[in-house]
């Protein structure tokens, strides 16, 4: 089964991993497609060029972070 990631727990994993469940992770981490939306992509950016989200990282090393970490 292919799982698409919201905005949101896209930021939490790369930004704060300890407010996603157990069940959550282990849900995210065992599917053998994940995907998330170029209109994830676009709305932080839009909420970051607003000052509504600010990251650890770019925006382009978040993305390429967060794409790695669900390969492992």
């Amino acid at each position: 089964m292919a799982l698409l990631l919201d905005t949101q727990i896209i930021i939490w994993i790369e930004e704060n991993p300890q407010k996603i469940s157990l069940i959550g992770k282990e849900k995210i981490f065992s599917e053998s497609e994940v995907y998330f939306s170029i209109a994830s992509v676009w709305e932080m950016a839009i909420k970051i060029r607003t000052g509504k989200l600010s990251l650890k990282q770019t925006l382009p090393d978040f993305i390429k972070n967060f794409q790695q970490e669900l390969v492992v």
